[in-house]
């Protein structure tokens, strides 16, 4: 058995498993965790407990910290600004007239970094979307 606590990125997302470091992960609770694209914050979706081995990738990574109150407010922070970013991006597809709806936004919690998800019925060239962005 190993002891794990699940998080979500998104409400109502992925249940990913983390390490826990010390302290008192209740649900609902923000956690920063080190992921593939970075340090991201996530949401406790599950407390402690013990799952099987075969359950889960070996190594875990662990959770960095439990939020703080800076954390929260960079978190609360880049929700505000995606529906900014979202607005931006349609006009600019629109100015292209390029043939792709745009579905999401998601902010690196760093604010380094954005990531647009977008659906096409087919392949689209956005490469001056991306120069003009």
């Amino acid at each position: 058995m190993v002891e794990v606590i699940g998080v979500a990125f998104k409400e109502g997302g992925k249940v990913y498993y983390f390490a826990p470091t010390k302290g008192d992960y209740k649900v609902g609770k923000g956690v920063i965790v080190e992921t593939a694209r970075g340090v991201e914050y996530a949401t406790v979706v599950m407390p402690r407990t013990q799952v099987e081995e075969s359950a889960v990738v070996l190594p875990l990574k662990p959770v960095i910290r439990i939020a703080n109150e800076k954390d929260e407010e960079t978190h609360r922070k880049n929700g505000e600004k995606k529906e900014e970013a979202m607005k931006t991006v349609r006009e600019r597809i629109e100015k292209h007239n390029l043939d792709m709806k745009l579905i999401d936004c998601e902010f690196a919690f760093d604010g380094a970094r954005a990531v647009f998800y977008y659906s096409a019925p087919q392949r689209v060239d956005f490469r001056e979307l991306v120069k003009d962005l």
